[in-house]
């Protein structure tokens, strides 16, 4: 049988869901974090937390905020998942950061040490901001360090685990629990689309 779990991968363009509630307090500290001024001089966030406590839909929310938009220069979003391939994942970050075809292509015929390089030198010379969502353990972020740890720049990589080991790459952001008035509201926005998807259906 088909692991779909390991195989689901995550898009920064989804559609957030209709369902989504709270998580205003992850929101502003997760921002201050990420371009504030006396916000976090280390170059990685992580957002840690169980499966399932909306890592990868605050991470959404980060990545597509305008004022995000507007402070970096280039963006990147890439899913790890648990069947972590490091050069496709590294060529798929370029693919996005590069702004011209030529780069998109020569990319192509680079060694794997040079891709780490280019990427490396393109966090440098521009302000990016690069998402890697469900990093699963630390061996592929091992794997793939040596593309980011560039302190002397102002890019930032946000970094989405449920694997604490994993997250103290970065400074931690774990993820808050609903209060009782979220979780409430939260039941009754799921029980309203389980009632309009039944009765469409």
């Amino acid at each position: 049988m088909k692991d779909f779990t390991s195989s689901y991968k995550t898009y920064a363009h989804e559609v957030a869901d209709s369902t989504f509630v709270g998580m205003k307090d992850d929101i502003n500290k997760l921002m201050s974090l990420v371009i504030y001024k006396g916000g976090c001089n280390h170059p990685i966030v992580s957002i840690w937390g169980m499966g399932g406590s909306g890592k990868t839909t605050i991470a959404r929310r980060i990545y597509n905020d305008g004022k995000i938009r507007h402070y970096f220069d280039a963006f990147a979003w890439v899913c790890i998942s648990q069947q972590c391939q490091i050069r496709k994942n590294l060529e798929e970050i370029l693919q996005h950061i590069f702004t011209d075809a030529k780069s998109k292509e020569e990319m192509k015929s680079m060694a794997d040490g040079e891709l780490v390089e280019e990427l490396y030198k393109q966090q440098k010379e521009k302000k990016c901001l690069v998402v890697l969502d469900d990093v699963w353990n630390r061996i592929d972020w091992d794997c793939l360090k040596r593309a980011f740890l560039t302190m002397e720049s102002h890019s930032k990589i946000l970094l989405t685990t449920r694997n604490k080991k994993v997250a103290e790459v970065g400074t931690i952001h774990k993820m808050n629990y609903l209060d009782e008035h979220e979780a409430w509201e939260l039941l009754q926005k799921r029980a309203l689309k389980f009632n309009n998807e039944n009765f469409r259906g």
